[in-house]
Order: C-alpha cells, then sequence, then structure tokens
C-alpha cells in the first residue's frame, strides 16, 4: 500500500469489504468507515499506520476474522484463528472527548473493559469478569483481551487505537495459552452474522460510555465485575514479582494492593496473576 494513500481511498484494494453496521447514534459515526477483512496481519497496526500519517478520521473500524500478527500488551502476541473470534480496532481522537483520557491511557482500557462487558453479556448471554486492566474473563478463563495504543502529541494521547479481541468457539489454544485461554461457546461454527452482530453491540456500547457515562459509574461497574478484588495475586512490575491482596480500584483505574506488611500501593501498569480455585 502505498504511503501517501488515505484510509478513505479504496483503488484497487479488494483485501476488504467497506460496510455498515446498525449502529445507535452515539456510535453511528462509525458507519462512515468500517473495514472487514477475512484475514489481516493486525487491526490495531493497520489503524496505527494510517493515523501516525494523519490521513483517518475519528471513529474508524477495522474487523477481522483472522489476524496472523495479533498484539496484546507487553509485547505479546495474541491469538486469533480464522472463523472463531471477532478481532476489531477502534480509533478515537482522545483529546476531543475527554480530558482525563489524553492524560491516563489505563482510564480508557478501564472504559472500554465495561463497554467490552457490557456487550458480550447482551449478546451472549454469560457474566463475563475484568482481570485488571485489560482482560475479561468466563469460566476462570480468559476470553477477551483489550490492546490500546496511542499516539502521543506533546506528552498527551492524542489518538488511540482500541484492539478488541474475542474468543468465541476458538478450541485448539497453544500450549502456552492452554488451561489459560477459554471461549464463550464451545460450538464449531458461528451463526451468520453472530460476529458482527456483537461488533455493533460493542461499538455502541464503547461510545455510550466513553461519550456520555459518569467516571463514577463506570468505576463502580468495573468494581462489580472484577474478578480479583479481594483476593491475593502475583505483581509482575519492573523485572520483579511479588504477592499482594486486590483491595480496590482507584478513581483513576489504578490497581489498589495491600502488602503482606499492610502496606497499600497503586499500581497504573503491570502485570497480574490470579490462581482460581
Amino acid at each position: 500500500m502505498e504511503n501517501n494513500m488515505n484510509f478513505n481511498d479504496t483503488q484497487n484494494d479488494n483485501s476488504y469489504k467497506k460496510i455498515k453496521l446498525n449502529l445507535n447514534e452515539k456510535a453511528y459515526i462509525c458507519n462512515k468507515n468500517i473495514r472487514l477483512f477475512d484475514v489481516i496481519d493486525s487491526t490495531n497496526n493497520y489503524l496505527l499506520e494510517y493515523a501516525k500519517k494523519g490521513s483517518i478520521e475519528h471513529g474508524s473500524v477495522v474487523i477481522a476474522y483472522e489476524q496472523t500478527a495479533g498484539k496484546g500488551r507487553l509485547g505479546r502476541s495474541f491469538y486469533s484463528p480464522p472463523e472463531t473470534g471477532l478481532y476489531m480496532s477502534i480509533l478515537i481522537e482522545t483529546t476531543a472527548l475527554n480530558k482525563e483520557f489524553s492524560e491516563n491511557p489505563t482510564l480508557i482500557t478501564v472504559f472500554v473493559a465495561v463497554a467490552a462487558a457490557r456487550a458480550i453479556e447482551k449478546k451472549c448471554n454469560i457474566q463475563a469478569k475484568i482481570k485488571w486492566v485489560n482482560d475479561l474473563y468466563y469460566e476462570q478463563k480468559k476470553i477477551c483481551g483489550i490492546l490500546t495504543e496511542g499516539i502521543f502529541n506533546k506528552g498527551k494521547i492524542k489518538t488511540s487505537v482500541i484492539g478488541i479481541g474475542i474468543n468465541l468457539c476458538t478450541n485448539n489454544f497453544p500450549n502456552e495459552l492452554a488451561g489459560k485461554a477459554g471461549s464463550i461457546f464451545s460450538c464449531k461454527e458461528l451463526p451468520d452474522n453472530f460476529r458482527l452482530e456483537l461488533a455493533e453491540e460493542i461499538l455502541n456500547n464503547l461510545f455510550d460510555v466513553v461519550l456520555y457515562a459518569e467516571k463514577t459509574q463506570i468505576i463502580d461497574e468495573y468494581k462489580e465485575k472484577s474478578c480479583i478484588l479481594g483476593s491475593v495475586v502475583k505483581v509482575i512490575s519492573n523485572s520483579e514479582s511479588y504477592e499482594a491482596k486486590a483491595i480496590d480500584i482507584s478513581f483513576d483505574g489504578e490497581l489498589v494492593i495491600e502488602h503482606t506488611n499492610g502496606q497499600k500501593a497503586f499500581l497504573k501498569t503491570g502485570e497480574i496473576s490470579l490462581k482460581f480455585t
């Protein structure tokens, strides 16, 4: 693809289809630019490439049924086999939505996690739980990952690309994911158009929460859906690991932990693991 190509240009690129979804008025802006791929390397990378050139609009969306180089947090990959999941990315102009989002990427992920959980609960009829900061769990296994990447300007996040990957009926995971990752359904095939219906619900909920929801409401809902609060977790941060009790989520989306000596700490970044019993 040529470097000077605008996101709105179609030219001779037949690798995707431009589609429209049944979106509410809050998310309707997305219908200007939704691209559907059967296969792509990474939906996040695709949007980031155009965003860095300044040739893409707020609300642009990429949806794929397979990723060959799906991205996870901390440089990891996100397993994205064909026909068994939903992989999508959304571009938002962060500074135009909420000043706090432009200064705090953790908060963006918190809001998106609530939106994704709401959508999954409605369309899939399950109760999704959130593991700080960006994973959704069902039956003690990870079913959804969220990756927020930003383009910075003067130390603030000007543009955010939000990636969401959901295991709908993925059954054969690589060895390193076996026992950790799971799927929402056990079926071999999804109903026609189900993935697009779920994408619709995610977009409708996402723009509802980032545009109109009160921060207190979202933080409270995030806590209610948490699968770690009150539990002892393993914290991995700055090349060290230790155990602590997860006791709260701060108003800025930080994980509040209590060390064994009773001292409290606020985590803005890092990784945690939880041993389910």
